[in-house]
């Protein structure tokens, strides 16, 4: 699903709904960066570039030898809980995780 918002063209959830123009990402961020980012909420989720450092990112520098455990923990989450939360939304991040891992066992 690739429905974007009207008011800012950040895309929607599987509901339809806006988050950044329901919740206050954009009293946290400002409109006018919003408007320069569209939300992808298993790719690009804006909340999670922050000072534009990805947390991600930062995760992987700070937990070294352990980051491989930390996604495989986010792997696991996702895969345990899409039937009851986000369904579809959680399955693929479930699979972005499964391939920031196998990224990370390549680089070995």
């Amino acid at each position: 699903m690739n429905e974007v918002c009207v008011k800012c063209g950040c895309y929607l959830d599987d509901k339809g709904h806006c988050h950044e123009c329901t919740g206050n990402l954009i009293e946290m961020i400002g409109r006018s960066e919003m408007q320069n980012k569209k939300y992808d909420p298993v790719d690009k989720p804006v909340h999670y570039n922050t000072g534009g450092i990805e947390a991600i990112d930062a995760i992987m520098a700070a937990t070294n030898d352990l980051s491989e455990g930390y996604l495989q923990g986010n792997i696991l989450k996702y895969v345990l809980r899409y039937r009851n939360k986000n369904k579809i939304e959680d399955l693929k991040k479930a699979r972005w995780y499964l391939n920031k891992l196998i990224e990370n066992y390549e680089r070995k």
